[in-house]
């Protein structure tokens, strides 16, 4: 118990203002704050869906884009309260964050030792793959 308290006696305690720290001035006018983005609509996952290329490989969730696209009208409503709740929260689903690369070689190269003679190709999970589309919709 001795040690804490001396410890506790060595400990400092600074306060500093945040333009002492962030080396920006007490009197900078800062932008006013960007307003929230809309919400996500049925429509704009029914776009996106659509523009899914059915045959194109999936992720480690399985889920191929055909599968959404002919599921489409049984999950809609599931899909858009997941993705407004990821938006709202301002979280991701981790499974999501994970996923495969499948490394190619090009065809007709006389030395495979050079990384550029090779395709990597990132096999996303297709559920997110709509919801970056959606995202990056909003911000273009």
């Amino acid at each position: 118990m001795g040690r804490i308290k001396s410890a506790l006696k060595c400990v400092e305690i600074v306060n500093y203002e945040a333009s002492d720290v962030l080396g920006a001035s007490a009197s900078f006018n800062y932008p006013a704050p960007l307003p929230d983005p809309p919400q996500i609509t049925r429509t704009q996952i029914e776009c996106q869906v659509k523009c899914l290329s059915p045959y194109k490989g999936y992720g480690l969730d399985k889920v191929a884009n055909m599968v959404l696209q002919r599921c489409f009208d049984m999950i809609i409503d599931h899909l858009l309260y997941i993705f407004r709740a990821i938006l709202k929260l301002s979280i991701y689903y981790p499974p999501w964050r994970d996923f495969n690369t499948v490394v190619l070689w090009k065809p007709g190269n006389a030395s495979y030792e050079v990384p550029k003679v090779y395709h990597h190709i990132a096999l996303l999970s297709t559920t997110a793959k709509v919801l970056m589309a959606l995202v990056a919709e909003d911000i273009s």
